[in-house]
Order: C-alpha cells, then sequence, then structure tokens
C-alpha cells in the first residue's frame, strides 16, 4: 500500500511539472521578445529589483510569504512617467519567468491607476489581448493520466491522495493568481465598448479551457455590459445581445479534477471515480442577460 502512495504522488508530481513546463514553453512563444533597453527612470529599476526579490521570497515559501492583494508597489510614484512610457515599459519581457514578469507588469500599472486615455486604448487593447494566461491547472483535460492516478488508488489511501492533490492545486492556483491580476486591471482599464466586451469574452474562454474558474471575472463583464447598454441606442443594445447569445452557446471548455471518492455517495462500497467540474460560461445568467437586452432594444430604451 505504501508502494502505491508514493508511486501515485510521483506520478502527480510529473504531471504538474509536465503542465508547467508546456505553459512556460507556450508563455515563451506568446510574450514579445525581451528589451535590451531598460526604463531611463532609476526608481522602476529599483523597483522591479524589490519586487523581484518579493516573489522569489514568495515562491520559497508561500505559505509564509504572500504577495501583494493590489498592484500598488509604485502607488507614490503615481504620474511621474508618462502613459505611453507606462505602455512601452509593459510591452517588454522584464523577467524570463513569466510568472514574476506578470507581477512586474501588474504592479508597474500603480504608475497610473487610471483608465487608458483614447490616443493609447489601441495599444493597451494590444497589451491585453497577447498578455499571458497562465499554465493550466494540474489535471485539466488530461483524462489519460488522471485514470492512470485512478486506478492506482485504494479505499485505504484514496482521502490521502486527495489531500495531496489539494496541495498541487492550491499551489498552482497562487502562481497564477499575478497572470490573471494583471489580466483583470488591464481590462479593467479599458473603454467599455463592444469591441472590448469580445476581447474579455475571448479572455474569459483562454482561462476556462486552462481550467480556472471565471465566476468573478464574468459578473464583472456581465455588469459592465448591463451598465454600457443603459446608455446605448436600440441597434447598439442588439449589438450586445447578439454577442451574449453567441458566448452563451459556446461550448464547455474544459474538464477540471477535483477529488476520488466512491461513484455512490451514499454506499462506501461503490467504486472509486474521480469527481470532476466543467468549466464553461454561465449559460443561463448569459441568457438571461440577452434576453433583457433585447426586451430592452424592442421597447426603444
Amino acid at each position: 500500500m505504501k508502494t502505491h502512495t508514493i508511486g501515485i504522488f510521483a506520478l502527480i508530481g510529473s504531471l504538474v511539472l509536465a503542465s508547467a513546463t508546456l505553459a512556460q514553453n507556450t508563455s515563451t512563444k506568446a510574450s514579445e521578445p525581451a528589451a535590451n533597453a531598460k526604463p531611463d527612470t532609476a526608481f522602476i529599476d529599483e523597483g522591479i529589483k524589490a519586487i523581484e526579490t518579493e516573489f522569489e521570497a514568495f515562491a520559497k515559501d508561500p505559505a509564509v510569504n504572500k504577495l501583494r492583494e493590489k498592484p500598488d508597489y509604485f502607488k507614490d510614484a503615481a504620474g511621474k512617467i508618462s502613459e505611453e512610457d507606462l505602455l512601452k515599459m509593459l510591452g517588454k519581457r522584464h523577467n524570463r519567468n513569466p510568472a514574476l514578469d506578470a507581477y512586474i507588469k501588474w504592479n508597474l500599472l500603480s504608475l497610473h491607476p487610471t483608465p487608458f486615455s483614447e490616443p493609447n486604448v489601441k495599444q493597451a487593447v494590444k497589451l491585453y489581448r497577447s498578455s499571458v494566461l497562465p499554465p493550466a491547472r494540474p489535471g485539466t483535460n488530461a483524462d489519460q493520466e488522471m485514470q492512470g492516478i485512478l486506478r492506482q488508488v485504494t479505499k485505504e489511501n484514496y482521502q490521502q491522495v486527495n489531500s495531496q492533490w489539494d496541495i498541487k492545486v492550491a499551489q498552482s492556483d497562487l502562481m497564477a493568481a499575478p497572470f490573471l491580476d494583471y489580466r483583470d486591471d488591464l481590462y479593467s482599464r479599458l473603454p467599455k465598448t463592444a469591441e472590448t466586451f469580445r476581447y474579455a469574452f475571448e479572455d474569459a474562454e483562454g482561462r476556462m479551457t486552462r481550467g480556472y474558474d471565471i465566476k468573478y471575472f464574468l459578473i464583472k463583464l456581465l455588469t459592465d455590459v448591463r451598465s454600457v447598454a443603459a446608455g446605448s441606442n436600440p441597434g447598439q443594445i442588439k449589438q450586445l445581445a447578439a454577442m451574449i447569445q453567441y458566448f452563451s452557446n459556446r461550448p464547455v471548455f474544459s474538464t477540471v479534477y477535483v477529488a476520488i471518492g466512491p461513484k455512490d455517495v451514499k454506499d462506501s462500497s461503490s467504486p472509486l471515480v474521480w469527481k470532476t467540474a466543467k468549466r464553461g460560461f454561465s449559460t443561463r445568467d448569459m441568457e438571461l442577460l440577452a434576453k433583457d437586452l433585447q426586451d430592452m432594444a424592442s421597447v426603444g430604451f
């Protein structure tokens, strides 16, 4: 039994490592080439070094060293550089580690904590769309590997395997936070138009494909759509309704493996299976919004 458990943990570890390695390679391709030129402002260089130290401490012991909850490292220097210069910095690669690079860029946003101005919106949208997504959560869409783990599990050790799995997933979520936080803040600074909504829905699809829950991001997005519709003409409202309907009809994007347990929760002797969750848009909420928008358009709001 002990040998089986060790083998299971090794298989889990190799699965997570392979996922992270694949994402690292993909991120390198997706990111813009590293730039030789550094910002001219010395305080930004010093700040980036401090942010790197902060992140490295977190990576070594995330239970003790936490990442920032807000992108506020440069808040006291807000306005010291132009918005154009900030966008140039965001377009550069500051670290080979894509998670650390995202964390640096997220904090650089505190240099201009306001929405992007009209002349810079096009560049800001480009940065939003090209920002790197986090590695896939452990086991996402990895049916063969996950069933391989299940075959080695017994009734005596499956709870221990679940505990180890929970730790792996929690660690993955912590490392994904800089990617998602950076994307969230980029979106929040964009003008709310049909175009940016479409890009935000595509962002949501990318997150779900990698196994992430988009519940709170989707709530924000649908709230923004409803708010913009309230000040739009019937033609624009119909356009928004059609967009919502289109994305609500999109298929499920991934399967997430949650825990192992008896197939029949009321019968502990039943065979062990993986409990899974599907990542897809909240069809009901989106269809309700699409109907509300169509009703608004029909009465000339």
